[in-house]
């Protein structure tokens, strides 16, 4: 018993003296985010966003929606493409 505690012990002291770095922390691990035209990358963007055909979106949920989103005066046409409303 204690062979197997001592083993234990060594084995999380090695792991504590060489962290292995986690992907979160690891720069190279962060992806590239890309948008169409007129939109940009949100990680908190709302859950009704304008749309050609509801520019004005009313009572909408308060949720965080990860994702592209158009830029203000530009709204979502139907095919996803972030247009002003007189190309809609």
């Amino acid at each position: 018993m204690k062979f197997i505690v001592g083993l234990l012990l060594s084995s999380v002291s090695a792991v504590m003296a060489n962290p292995v770095p986690q992907p979160e922390t690891t720069p190279a691990a962060v992806p590239v985010q890309r948008c169409v035209p007129n939109a940009v990358w949100l990680e908190c963007g709302t859950a009704c966003p304008p749309t050609c055909a509801e520019p004005n979106p009313e009572n909408c949920t308060t949720q965080c929606v990860v994702g592209c989103q158009c830029v203000e005066g530009f709204v979502l046409n139907e095919v996803g493409l972030c247009v002003t409303l007189d190309q809609c």
